[in-house]
């Protein structure tokens, strides 16, 4: 059960969304959310929200292992920005003269 305020993730849209109303009737349940990202307001059914999150779930130690293995590749080739690195972890593309840290990454 959601409530007002609360946060789920709708299956068919992909997205995270906000609970705006809970709407009862007849034994259905359907909810109004708000797609931040968007900016939409629409309904949704109880069946299409999940209160879990996302499907993709984030491996907190691989991503230990990929800013270690940055951070050995930094010291011992002497390159702050090696391919084999850059790629997992900056957003934007780098050319080689940029410099990145880890936390602009």
């Amino acid at each position: 059960m959601l409530n007002t305020g609360d946060f789920a993730f709708d299956t068919v849209a992909g997205a995270n969304v906000q609970i705006l109303e809970r709407i009862e009737m007849w034994g259905y349940t359907s909810y109004k959310v708000f797609n931040p990202a968007t900016g939409r307001v629409y309904k949704a059914t109880e069946e299409q929200l999940n209160t879990s999150g996302n499907a993709i779930q984030y491996d907190e130690n691989y991503l230990r292992y990929v800013t270690l293995l940055r951070r050995w590749l930094s010291v011992y080739t002497g390159k702050r920005n090696h391919p084999a690195t850059t790629s997992a972890l900056c957003t934007e593309p780098c050319d080689g003269d940029e410099q990145h840290s880890l936390h602009t990454c």
